[in-house]
This record gives C-alpha cells, sequence and structure tokens, in this order.
C-alpha cells in the first residue's frame, strides 16, 4: 500500500473518531448518562481491581471515556504526521511534530466542550485538561515506539 493510501486511511479514522468525539458532546443529559450506566456496568468489575470494590462512578467513567478517545484521537494524528511525507516534521523536529499533535487536540477538546453548551450539558474546563492528558501519553507512547523502531532498523 502506497505512503499515499495509507495517509488518507489515517484521514478517514481521525474524521471518523471527531464524528464519535463530537457526537457524544451532542447527546442530551439523560441520554449521555444511560449510555455511561451501561458502560460503567460493563466495566465496573475490571475497574474494581484498581479502585476497590464500591468506588466506580459514573464520574470516573466519563473522565476515562475522555482519556481514551483523546489517546485514539493522538495516536492517529500522530501516525498521520508521520505519514505525512514532511521529513523535517516527522524524523529530525519531534518537538515540532508533538505541538501540532497537542495543538489539535486541544483545538477538538475546545470544540468538544462547545458543543456540549448547546447540548444543554455544561462545558467544563477539567475536561479539556483531562482530554490532553490523553493526547499527551498517546504523544508519549507512539514517540517511544518511533524511537525503538528506529533503533532496530
Amino acid at each position: 500500500m502506497t505512503q499515499k493510501k495509507k495517509r488518507n486511511i489515517c484521514l478517514l479514522v481521525i474524521i471518523f473518531t471527531l464524528c464519535l468525539i463530537w457526537g457524544h458532546s451532542a447527546m442530551s443529559r439523560a441520554t449521555s448518562t444511560d449510555e455511561s450506566s451501561l458502560v460503567m456496568d460493563i466495566l465496573t468489575p475490571f475497574l474494581e481491581i484498581f479502585v476497590g470494590k464500591g468506588n466506580v462512578t459514573i464520574y470516573l467513567v466519563r473522565k476515562l471515556a475522555h482519556i481514551t478517545e483523546y489517546f485514539v484521537l493522538g495516536s492517529e494524528v500522530y501516525v498521520y504526521l508521520r505519514l505525512s511525507g514532511d521529513q523535517i516534521i516527522s524524523k529530525t523536529n519531534w518537538g515540532l511534530m508533538v505541538g501540532r499533535v497537542l495543538l489539535c487536540g486541544l483545538i477538538v477538546a475546545f470544540l468538544d466542550e462547545t458543543i456540549q453548551i448547546f447540548s444543554g450539558r455544561g462545558p467544563q474546563i477539567v475536561d479539556i485538561w483531562i482530554d490532553l492528558f490523553g493526547v499527551v501519553i498517546a504523544c508519549a507512547i507512539c514517540s517511544f515506539i518511533t524511537f525503538i523502531k528506529g533503533k532496530t532498523k
């Protein structure tokens, strides 16, 4: 598969992820709570291993969802930039590439919280920070993998 095809597929995956993120933000408070409750019921046995029996809350599940969504998005944007063919960004200036990934995460998170204003749910600044934390984790893991792959070649 050519580099251009890989990049285009990655772009489509990013667009799909954005639709999921912003689609969840457009949900009403009641719909969002119902969805979070369902996910909580499924994840509670696993999460209790880490937080203790009876300590899994909808708040925890929602915040973990934020981290997960933005970890996925950050990973996708990182890979997209690596596939972009811009050797200056992807090979020699790691900081510029990571900065672009973080900027994309910040813009998406800001728009995400703005959408919540119109869906009857209030925006929360803490969610933007949590979203960025997911992007930072993605950048760290992707950078580590890129470093290891570079060392093995």
